[in-house]
């Protein structure tokens, strides 16, 4: 693998590209210096070529181990949140449950209190009609 190339590395070729060799300079450009102008050229491109290729390859390649990453964290989020609102939703059973048996007793205790109310209400009721009835008497026994 070559290394990569820097800003400063591009503009050096750019300049040796574009200038001549001193001793050429004041004659004209030849078939064969154009030729090996194009064979520099091509080089350098293939190198800048490769360097990106190879760059390209390392980017896709962490992508590829961070999505794996992502994928199994969020997996796990997934699993714990799941998790959690199974635990909310349990808790919540409970406490429906709780209502049930609540109203149960609540029901069971009127039914007793309603019972014994009544009870009370017969032997007071009772309890006055004799009271009453024996007053009554006496009262028109006295008379």
């Amino acid at each position: 693998m070559s290394q990569p190339l820097k800003i400063s590395d591009l503009h050096e070729i750019g300049k040796n590209m574009g200038e001549q060799q001193a001793g050429y300079l004041e004659r004209p450009a030849t078939g064969q210096d154009l030729y090996n102008f194009a064979l520099k050229a091509d080089a350098n491109f293939m190198i800048l070529k490769n360097d990106m290729s190879t760059g390209f390859a390392l980017n896709s390649q962490e992508f590829a181990i961070v999505r794996a990453e992502m994928s199994s964290e969020f997996k796990a989020v997934r699993a714990e949140m799941k998790s959690g609102f199974d635990n909310v939703a349990h808790q919540f059973d409970n406490v429906a449950h709780q209502f049930v048996n609540f109203r149960a007793e609540m029901r069971n205790e009127m039914s007793g209190f309603k019972s014994s109310i009544i009870a009370w209400v017969a032997t007071f009721g009772i309890a006055t009609i004799s009271i009453t009835t024996g007053l009554g008497i006496a009262i028109i026994l006295k008379m």
